[in-house]
């Protein structure tokens, strides 16, 4: 039996166990702008694509499904969207408001500029407020959507971190939820176990079709995925072939029946045990789940710590431009309080401190000039390292 849980009621009738006000951007060259944003009003979280133009026909409307739906997604309460040009920006907000969200569409090129348009934008403070009004209530577990992930595969994952995965899985399903898998890729060799555990014959036929369009997909352009996985990281950690690789993952997901096999992006119909087929890199796979899920547990290598970036709960984005900006103000903060500016450490004029510093700090702190030489006038004991 799982423990109640809180979320937040939309209007049309799906909870959300998170109140975001979403930004995001329709294109690439508006990620810029939707990160000034987000860091002008706390509380709004940033989606940046890395796509958005001159894509065309399926590519285009897969792209703007997964901005749409994301927009939509239960733990968003209103949205702002940022675009080049006030077509797809009237198209996106127009879409997101069918669904009853608070929504908000600015064009860069109507508005004059990225910086008229962050600052048009800070009316996202009023919908914060309308959000923080909003109050928590008790969630059936019917609504809840758990999305699955693989952090990197060893000869451990099998055996521990995955069937602990499916036993979570299986607790979320027997309550009513839903639970997402994906990664085609990490599938092969094990739609035969996928097919028995399938509902229906349509839905074993699909599950194995999907496993099979990659392989074709691959084969058109003379590449050998089974030559290629696993990974050296997989391999270092194990795992020996793609059947083994495919065995370990497929236990995240339980043991309950398959009831669904979708398309990238596209919203569960059934409740229980659900396959998404999106691609493998993880960005992109979680992209395609974002628009579904509530949650996301992540199972990785247990010989060694993920090299990749840590991929926290829906919507935080590696800022870098923030990160700087944090990072320069740390520095003027330790100067200014006579620290060391990358070490931190305190120092008195005229000695390190304890500090580790290169030969030409260490002169400066010694009174001498770049060679070595004591200069002819005389260097105060008060003077500080700029």
């Amino acid at each position: 039996m799982l423990p109640e849980i809180m979320g937040y009621r939309r209007p049309d009738g799906r909870f959300g166990i998170r109140n975001h006000i979403a930004v995001i951007a329709t294109m690439d060259n508006a990620n810029p702008t939707v990160r000034r944003i987000c860091s002008l009003v706390k509380g709004c979280v940033p989606f940046c694509p890395g796509f958005g133009r001159g894509e065309m026909n399926e590519d285009l409307a897969l792209h703007n499904l997964l901005s749409i739906n994301t927009a939509l997604h239960p733990n968003v309460y209103g949205v702002i969207v940022v675009a080049l040009e006030d077509q797809t920006a009237e198209y996106i907000s127009g879409e997101i408001a069918k669904g009853g969200k608070p929504v908000v569409g600015f064009s860069i090129e109507d508005q004059g500029g990225t910086v008229e348009v962050a600052y048009r934008a800070a009316q996202a403070i009023q919908m914060l407020h309308d959000a923080g009004r909003l109050r928590p209530e008790p969630m059936p577990w019917s609504e809840f959507v758990l999305g699955v992930e693989c952090g990197g595969s060893d000869g451990s994952s099998g055996i521990v971190s995955n069937p602990v995965t499916g036993r979570l899985a299986d607790r979320v399903i027997d309550a009513g939820g839903t639970v997402i898998m994906s990664e085609t890729l990490e599938l092969l060799g094990g739609e035969e176990m996928l097919g028995r555990r399938a509902v229906t014959p349509e839905v074993a036929a699909k599950v194995k079709g999907i496993i099979q369009r990659t392989l074709d997909y691959a084969a058109e352009h003379n590449l050998d995925i089974m030559g290629a996985n696993p990974a050296p990281d997989n391999i270092a950690g194990g795992l020996t072939t793609i059947e083994e690789k495919a065995l370990g993952a497929i236990k995240k997901g339980g043991t309950r029946p398959l009831v669904e096999v979708l398309e990238e992006g596209e919203r569960p119909t059934k409740k229980g045990f659900v396959i998404m087929d999106a691609p493998a890199p993880g960005v992109e796979n979680l992209t395609g789940r974002l628009p579904r899920r509530h949650l996301l547990h992540r199972q990785g290598q247990l010989h060694r710590p993920s090299r990749g970036p840590r991929h926290q709960d829906f919507g935080q984005s590696h800022d870098r431009e923030g990160h700087a900006r944090q990072y320069r103000r740390r520095r003027v903060r330790r100067h200014q309080s006579g620290a060391h500016p990358r070490s931190g450490h305190r120092y008195r004029a005229g000695q390190a401190g304890g500090c580790v510093l290169g030969r030409h700090d260490q002169l400066r702190h010694a009174g001498r000039d770049r060679n070595g030489r004591q200069p002819p006038f005389e260097n105060p004991v008060s003077q500080r390292m700029p």
